[in-house]
């Protein structure tokens, strides 16, 4: 159903469950040639009511829409049947799914390729990691501008490679009156400047040095509540069990505060006139109320 559709794998639910529904409307040559539904139910299914999966279905979008001027259609594409609501599954192009039963189908398309932008690609391509292809075009465009720059330095002197963090501290601590010579650095200077840095110190003997340009700076740290200084204080359990309710009448008449509550409540209660007082008929128990 995904192969004729020309689908993606990852709505393979949809194509379960829809043919999980077809099944149970088929006939049976177990149950006398009669489908699931119809043995349960006692009737035939409205085969009516079936789609091609995949196809292009234009569902009614007047419920979902917020205002008026939105559009009361959409093509979409056939994703089954809802089995919660009679209805269709219509996914749209921005990848919400509309549950529809009022659907006009053109059961000889199916504008899933196109509609969400995923056409037929080889396999290599389809296969591609987009870390790898952004780590490979990032190493062709470093080594477009190192070449760049070797060409423009080769009329000056020969140079070695020089890495960035090298090449500003070198250019920093130099002094005024040679800024304006040509400075020649070899790789013994730049190993020798390295290794007296304390950074390279701590670093394990045949290690290479981190790439400073790797790892982008923080410009937006998180700030929570322990650095920004919001402590919440801490409730204890005692404060909230200090009043506990209660085991018998006798141990409420006792203490002054559910005394008074029970007498404005019974004097409510006899303001109202919620009931009258009444003898309790014999061989009749009374009903125990707190």
């Amino acid at each position: 159903m995904l192969s004729q559709a020309s689908m993606s794998l990852e709505y393979w639910d949809h194509a379960v469950t829809s043919s999980v529904y077809l099944i149970n409307r088929l006939p049976s040559s177990a149950i006398q040639n009669e489908g699931p539904f119809q043995k349960l139910f006692h009737k035939l299914p409205d085969y009516k009511f079936l789609k091609f999966f995949g196809c292009a279905c234009f569902p009614l979008l007047r419920p979902y829409n917020q205002h008026k001027l939105q559009p009361r259609s959409r093509e979409c594409v056939f994703l089954g049947y809802s089995l919660s609501h009679k209805g269709y599954k219509c996914l749209a192009a921005d990848g919400r799914i509309y549950v529809s039963k009022d659907d006009v189908f053109n059961e000889l398309k199916f504008p899933f390729p196109h509609l969400m932008g995923k056409p037929d690609q080889p396999s290599s391509t389809r296969t591609a990691n987009p870390s790898t292809l952004t780590v490979l075009q990032s190493h062709q465009n470093f080594s477009l501008a190192s070449s760049a720059n070797t060409s423009q330095t080769a009329s000056v002197a020969p140079q070695a490679a020089v890495p960035p963090a090298l090449s500003t501290s070198s250019s920093c601590s130099s002094s005024p009156s040679q800024q304006g010579e040509p400075q020649s650095f070899s790789a013994s200077t730049a190993r020798e400047s390295f290794s007296a840095s304390p950074a390279a110190e701590s670093l394990p003997q045949g290690t290479a040095p981190p790439d400073a340009s790797i790892r982008p700076a923080n410009v937006r740290p998180m700030c929570t509540r322990a650095k920004a200084g919001v402590v919440k204080p801490r409730l204890h359990p005692t404060l909230l069990l200090a009043h506990s309710e209660p085991k018998s009448t006798k141990t409420a008449l006792s203490n002054p505060t559910w005394y008074a509550a029970m007498k404005a409540e019974y004097e409510t209660l006899m303001s109202n006139g919620t009931w009258p007082l009444t003898d309790l008929p014999p061989s009749r128990s009374s009903i125990g109320c707190k």
